[in-house]
């Protein structure tokens, strides 16, 4: 006598014909490609007041989708860049330990915070190419790289010259958002 319920803690031996699941509840390749596109992050409109399908962004809304592209952004950043924070990790400290890790630490941050920008369309630098592009991604490699060591070692050199915070916080930003600012004219 077999039992036609399923098992309620599913272990996987129920193999009559009232399995807990069925082909009907597999969803077809339309609809995870609808799903997938939800789960996209909208581009920004020219006017950032404008209104969407649902109506108007409200402020959550906008930060929301901005967090969102600052999140990536790191990701992305800290995926292609990691071999320039291998360099700096592995290589002898030409500068003092101190400003080399405290500018490389803000340039990541900042770093993040300039392609979160530039690829949401906050800052206009030209078409950024998407997570995905595989044609980009030698450039974008090499790019994010000379961003991270170029930053982190110019704010370095002018903790150790200058003995200030202030020049390790400056140019590590700079160079980053300039360097990373020419990522569409390259690509």
């Amino acid at each position: 006598m077999t039992n036609s319920t399923p098992r309620d803690d599913r272990s996987g031996d129920d193999t009559t014909e009232d399995s807990w699941i069925t082909d009907d509840d597999m969803p077809t390749e339309a609809e995870l490609w609808e799903r997938r596109a939800g789960n996209d992050p909208a581009p920004p409109t020219e006017d950032p007041d404008s209104s969407s399908e649902d109506g108007p962004l409200s402020l959550t809304g906008r930060m929301e989708r901005w967090l969102e592209y600052l999140f990536n952004s790191g990701v992305e950043l800290s995926f292609l860049g990691s071999f320039g924070l291998l360099i700096l990790f592995f290589t002898p400290p030409l500068l003092s330990v101190d400003g080399i890790s405290f500018s490389g630490l803000v340039a990541i941050a900042s770093g993040s915070t300039w392609l979160g920008l530039f690829r949401g369309g906050y800052i206009d630098v030209g078409e950024f190419p998407g997570y995905g592009n595989f044609a980009s991604a030698p450039v974008r490699f090499a790019v994010y790289n000379v961003a991270l060591v170029g930053g982190t070692y110019a704010g370095a050199y002018w903790w150790d010259a200058q003995s200030s915070l202030l020049f390790a916080i400056v140019f590590p930003a700079v160079i980053t958002g300039v360097v990373i600012a020419s990522v569409p004219r390259l690509t």
